[in-house]
Formats: C-alpha cells, sequence, structure tokens
C-alpha cells in the first residue's frame, strides 16, 4: 500500500500508512550522512514501515550497526556512477514508495534511476554546495553539475538546516518552497545512555574552565576556524 505521506511544514514527514520505503548511500563509511540514514532507517522501521537500505558497496566502519538492524542490499558498485543498471534492476524489483537518497552522487543516481522507474524519489543534500564553500573547485564535476540540473526537475529536495536549504535553492536556481528542512533524527536511547556514562577528564572537573566542543572533521565546509 503506497504511503499517504505529506510534508509537515518545514519539520519532517509524516505518513498514515506503511510505506515500503527504500534508503540509498554509497557506503557505510563514517560520515554524519551515513549515520542519519542508518538512525532514520532503524526508526521508520521501528513505526512499522517496510524499510531496505541500499548501497553502491556494502562497506565502511558503520557496517557493523547495520547488520541485524535494518535489511540492506549490496549493489555491488566501485563507483556509485556504474550503480545505475543495479539500481534499475532493484527499484524494478522492489517496487517502492519512496526512495530517498543522500550525498550528492548518490542523489544523481537515485533521480536518474527514479525518473527510469517512475519511482518517488526524494534527494537529501548533505553538504553546502560548491558555489558556497571554499573547496568548491574540487567539488565542481559532472556530479554536480548533473545534480543542479536534476533537482530542478524533482518535486522537492530536502536539506538539514534553513541556511543549506538557502545554498541549495541558490546553487540549482530553485524556489526557495522547493527545498524542505527535515532536521537530522540525532536523538534516540544511544544518546541518552552516552549522556549518562560518567566523564573522566580533568577538563570536566569540578572548578575547572567551561569547555566549548566542537565535533567534525578538519575540511573547510565545517568552518571550524570560525569556532575557534
Amino acid at each position: 500500500m503506497a504511503a499517504e505521506a505529506h510534508i509537515d511544514g518545514d519539520y519532517g514527514v509524516m505518513s498514515s500508512s506503511p510505506a515500503r520505503l527504500s534508503l540509498l548511500l554509497p557506503t557505510f563509511a563514517g560520515g554524519g550522512a551515513q549515520r542519519v540514514f542508518i538512525t532514520l532507517a532503524d526508526e521508520l522501521q521501528g513505526r512499522g514501515h517496510d524499510v531496505e537500505l541500499v548501497v553502491g558497496q556494502s562497506t565502511g566502519q558503520l557496517l557493523p550497526e547495520v547488520v541485524d538492524r535494518v535489511p540492506h542490499v549490496d549493489l555491488g558498485a566501485d563507483r556509485m556512477r556504474s550503480a545505475l543498471p543495479q539500481l534499475l534492476s532493484y527499484l524494478r524489483r522492489r517496487r517502492p514508495d519512496c526512495l530517498l537518497a543522500t550525498i550528492d552522487h548518490a542523489n544523481v543516481l537515485a533521480l536518474i534511476a527514479g525518473r527510469f522507474t517512475r519511482t518517488p524519489t526524494i534527494a537529501r543534500v548533505a553538504n553546502m554546495p560548491p558555489d558556497q564553500t571554499s573547496n568548491g573547485a574540487a567539488r565542481t564535476s559532472w556530479t554536480m553539475g548533473a545534480a543542479r540540473r536534476l533537482y530542478r526537475r524533482a518535486p522537492f529536495v530536502v536539506a538539514p538546516s534553513r541556511g543549506l536549504a538557502d545554498a541549495v535553492a541558490e546553487f540549482a536556481t530553485l524556489p526557495r518552497e522547493q527545498v524542505r528542512v527535515l532536521y537530522n533524527p540525532v536523538v534516540d536511547e544511544r544518546l541518552f545512555a552516552g549522556a549518562r556514562e560518567p566523564v573522566d577528564h580533568p577538563w570536566f572537573a569540578p572548578g575547572a574552565a567551561p569547555v566549548i566542543l566542537g565535533v567534525a572533521r578538519f575540511i573547510p565546509q565545517k568552518d571550524l576556524g570560525t569556532l575557534i
């Protein structure tokens, strides 16, 4: 049964019936986008939806977190660009009510495959587009050119913050209302369990100076220099 879904303002997707959902990732490498999709797939499955994670290659340090939690499908492709035949075959067999992808090259693949198979497809943009970041030259490629064109044809695009949504709209020349904000799912039982663990470090001893914590990779997009 197809999901009777709608977007609730800028805040989330609500569905009144179980849906067959597929979430596409390049790999299970240990990035934030991958962890978001694993958490999202786990929660959606817990709410009664039929969920599968689909990856170009079933590799990466987050793979052990997926095993025995959410079914996953390995397309067996070295690069996402070469995985189109496998993804088309998968979508024709699976016939999901919605295909959700994240990370630019997976988004491009998903939107192309979705058009061929008439699968409703949502692209989630995880990083600032190259026009808005200082390492843009490295990311200005066939992938980003294709993403710019395909995002314009999507029913809507998803971003995890209002700032990123503004940047995506500018990058792809989209009406701002075509980029929806769906915040990252980060609050679950593991977060509360971690918060209950004791902290044994002199920085956090009574009377120590206040601590500001920033967690990110040392790349220009994260702009840790501004924080420092």
